[in-house]
């Protein structure tokens, strides 16, 4: 099943050409997400948060349900890199997260999963088979449901993902928990400690599409929230739901099209093959999302000593009406007495945008605080005044594909893209910069901008050089020579003018010609003069052009240390002829340094006190190590979010005469560069940016109090196998970098004398246990453009039109395998070292069935652990 990201009524707006409204939807993700609410309560749990990714990890903890066997912790998270504009403020503000009993949540993909969903055996599709073609056919027309949806679960601390695949859940990383599907009722999840968790209260989401190759607008169940626990001895906690309902505009979308370089000169043979087209922006397309929403109202239990949490909600003049924000949380005893209630305060500042300003308790001086950094200055939801990654970037913008996209052809040509530049100051605002804690200390954050280390161009200075030549009182001539190191196009600005500096003005008669050409010094042969025509391609103009009153623009190519005579006349009396050469004298030059990317990460925390006497604080360098505080070890998943693709399409030629009497048409190429907040706000790779070390120093910016060094994995997903047609952007990826983030190793140093001297070391083997099944092979088709005719029997021109990508989708079963700990005396001398090895023997319930410890003596204790169910099958 193709990416279908959670669009929803999508606006259709007329174009500038045919189809564009059909390319432009086309090549958006094709996914239905669910809720903003939904998504992030399932991203909170799936996420990386903290030092590999630079996001601050700030948790208030609220209350704690308990039953006699059950405890149900209720915490508000906030975990940001930076307030993206299109960002939905959710139920508790923007950048806050609050997980009251948990959900699973649904991304579709393709068609929405159903109980009848079957896959083909992936051996009945090898080869060239009959059973291929046929299946090939059926995704085209959308009979068949080719990839399974994407469900994410999140629930008092266990998180994960998950697929259907032959009416068989499959575990995307094996963590111990037991899901079952109970049809129409739900699902129900069993964890290690014998829980049961029942998810039985939907939530629906209605998207639509435009263009050939989506479903009809339906309805889908995005989300199923919980609804009951059960424990083994009977306890039992129930979750209670009202229901609400908004949309709202998720994001704006558009598209560059153009002919690829060089373009259709003609349509020779088939009148009907469009021309070349010109580089032109589509209109700006609007994604609406429908949501029959849930709101969790109530927690009780099935024993009334244990009381009651009552959830209140408020409606107010918000980013997205009809999402409503918690306004508080009471707490009843026995008596339905109130013993505790917890009060949300908001902010909504003049652009409708949401944030939480305090958490207040029934005892006066029990509340939280927080402080943003410039909130009002956070621009509305939807503005155009976006970086790459969608972050606040203050420019102006009419458009959202970015302007200076460099390759095919674009450096010469103006199409009116959006300045998408990073502008840290901006990025910045909206960011949670201050917490003041019910004893009145508080924690003070600083942010700096996402960097990696990568290759900068740095270009040379622009140098000028004019030549000027008179007709006085005969034509005159002007030479100079110039010689490049690399193979450049030379601007030349001409013009021809009255000469008023020696001639009388009633010699003016407006007729002032002159002329220009440029020979190559050594063989004297002259070299073309070019103009730069629509499509951004150099042109011939021949080898002279005449300079009149007009200012003319005009290139020429030369090649590296080759010296060129440009040589400028004046040919009409009381004429001033010139020439402004525009060029390089230097190449440019590559370096490795740091490169800015989207978003922030955490510089600083400061901890203080009421008085504002600091008692921690900690500098998080992002660097390679300890002896190198300069150079980034940021790794990026993808440096540019925008995606260009080269498209193809076909048009009846209108011969009935085709030889064979088949349909003559002709195959031609668009090249497609679209943009969209939402490739971003829904993207399933999660963090753009990763760190493969982070240092902390501990006390200041200088290491006082010491330091600790982290070790962190990084890994991309690898792309699936494309096996038809043009590459699919928006296909998921083989789900293979499962050590992504592991952290490898930490050393902790102390400061002695102003100098670090290692004093411990811990290191982190991991292991993908081979034990799991083998991966499951998953199809990803796009429909490209229509057939004009269809082919009877087995014809592959009947797949002509089809794009199709093959990804792996697998249990990755991983797990620490071993740690080696070593610790050094003061002065970084005479290493103890301990080294641990752990044990998963049982595949029935994947849990640490041995634990091994060996000392520097070469001493080992084992210990065993066995559960009770493995106890009563003895």
């Amino acid at each position: 099943m193709r990416i279908i990201k959670l669009l929803t009524i999508v606006l259709i707006s007329a174009l500038g050409f045919g189809q564009q409204n059909e390319e432009s939807q086309k090549y958006l993700p094709n996914i239905v997400p669910p809720s903003p609410v939904a998504y992030e309560l399932g991203k909170y749990g799936n996420m990386p948060i903290g030092l590999v990714t630079g996001t601050p990890n700030s948790s208030i903890p609220l209350l704690t349900y308990k039953t006699k066997n059950i405890q149900l912790p209720i915490n508000l998270f906030y975990g940001k890199n930076g307030i993206k504009v299109d960002d939905v403020s959710g139920n508790v503000g923007l950048g806050w997260n609050i997980n009251i009993g948990g959900m699973i949540n649904r991304t579709i993909r393709d068609r929405k999963d159903s109980p009848s969903t079957l896959f083909p055996n992936s051996a009945v599709l090898a080869g060239d088979s009959q059973a291929r073609y046929d299946y090939y056919l059926s995704i085209a027309s959308e009979t068949a449901d080719s990839e399974p949806d994407l469900y994410s679960f999140n629930f008092n601390g266990n998180s994960g993902q998950f697929i259907f695949y032959q009416n068989e859940i499959i575990m995307l990383r094996d963590n111990k928990i037991k899901i079952e599907h109970l049809g129409v009722n739900g699902f129900k999840a069993i964890t290690p400690d014998g829980l049961i968790y029942f998810f039985q209260a939907t939530e629906t989401s209605l998207r639509n599409t435009l263009g050939s190759g989506h479903s009809e607008p339906s309805a889908s169940i995005t989300a199923w929230y919980m609804t009951k626990i059960v424990h083994p001895n009977g306890d039992e906690i129930y979750f209670t739901y009202g229901d609400s309902f908004y949309e709202y505009i998720t994001s704006k979308s558009q598209t560059l099209s153009f002919s690829p370089v060089g373009g259709y000169t003609d349509n020779t043979g088939c009148p009907n093959l469009p021309l070349s087209r010109l580089p032109r922006l589509s209109s700006i397309y609007e994604d609406y999302l429908a949501i029959q929403a849930k709101k969790i109202t109530q927690i009780s239990s099935n024993n009334p000593k244990n009381g009651t949490i009552i959830i209140s909600y408020i409606n107010n003049d918000t980013d997205v009406l009809g999402l409503e924000k918690i306004t508080n949380i009471s707490i009843k005893n026995d008596d339905n007495l109130i013993v505790e209630t917890i009060n949300f305060n908001y902010t909504v500042t003049t652009n409708k945008r949401v944030f939480l300003d305090e958490i207040s308790f029934l005892d006066p001086a029990k509340k939280y605080r927080f402080e943003y950094i410039d909130k009002e200055a956070l621009p509305e939801r939807l503005s155009f005044k976006q970086d790459l990654w969608g972050y606040y970037n203050g420019k102006s913008n009419t458009a959202i594909v970015p302007s200076g996209i460099k390759g095919y052809g674009f450096e010469n040509i103006s199409y009116g893209g959006a300045n998408k530049e990073i502008d840290t100051i901006y990025t910045a605002k909206g960011m949670l910069n201050k917490i003041v804690y019910p004893t009145k200390g508080y924690t003070q954050i600083e942010y700096e901008p996402n960097t990696y280390y990568g290759n900068k161009t740095i270009y040379p200075s622009e140098s000028s050089r004019r030549i000027t030549a008179r007709f006085l009182p005969n034509e005159e001539t002007v030479e100079t020579v110039i010689t490049v190191p690399n193979i450049q196009y030379i601007k030349i600005l001409g013009r021809s003018l009255f000469d008023s500096d020696n001639c009388p003005s009633n010699h003016n008669v407006n007729r002032h010609y002159g002329n220009i050409e440029v020979r190559d010094s050594l063989t004297n042969q002259a070299l073309p003069l070019l103009k730069i025509d629509a499509y951004g391609n150099y042109s011939s103009v021949g080898t002279s052009h005449i300079l009149t009153g007009s200012t003319i623009t005009l290139y020429v190519k030369v090649e590296a240390n080759t010296p060129c005579k440009f040589s400028v006349s004046a040919t009409r009396p009381c004429t001033r002829s010139f020439c402004d050469i525009k060029y390089y004298v230097t190449e440019p030059t590559v370096i490795q340094t740091n490169m800015l990317t989207g978003g922030l990460r955490v510089k600083k925390t400061i901890d203080s006190e009421y008085n504002g006497t600091i008692k921690n604080q900690k500098k998080y360098y992002y660097t390679t190590s300890v002896s190198d505080l300069t150079t980034s070890s940021g790794k990026t998943v993808k440096l540019d979010p925008s995606y260009f693709e080269i498209q193809t399409r076909r048009v009846d030629c209108g011969d009935p005469n085709h030889p064979g009497g088949f349909v003559s048409y002709r195959d031609y190429q668009i090249g497609l560069i679209t943009s969209s907040s939402l490739m971003e706000l829904f993207d399933p790779e999660g963090n753009h940016i990763y760190y493969t070390k982070v240092i902390e120093s501990i006390g200041g910016d200088h290491f006082e109090n010491g330091a600790v060094e982290h070790f962190y994995k990084f890994k991309k997903n690898t792309q699936g196998n494309l096996i038809m047609g043009s590459d699919i952007k928006y296909c998921p990826t083989n789900n293979s970098a499962w050590d992504n983030t592991n952290e490898e190793k930490n050393i902790t140093y102390s400061n002695k004398n102003g100098a670090l001297t290692k004093i411990g070391e811990v290191v982190y083997n991991y292991i993908l246990d081979p034990r799991t099944p083998a991966a499951k092979k998953i199809y990803s088709c796009r429909k490209n453009f229509d057939l004009l005719a269809s082919y009877s029997g087995y014809n592959i021109e009947n797949l002509a039109n089809l794009s199709i990508k093959i990804y792996d989708i697998k249990t990755n079963w991983s797990y620490l395998d071993n740690t080696i700990e070593t610790v050094y005396d003061e002065n970084g001398n005479n290493p103890i070292e301990t080294t641990k090895n752990y044990y998963y023997d049982n595949l029935s319930h994947l849990q640490l069935s041995r634990e091994s410890t060996t000392n520097s003596d070469n001493e080992t204790l084992e210990t065993k652990y066995s559960y009770a169910h493995e106890q009563s099958n003895q």
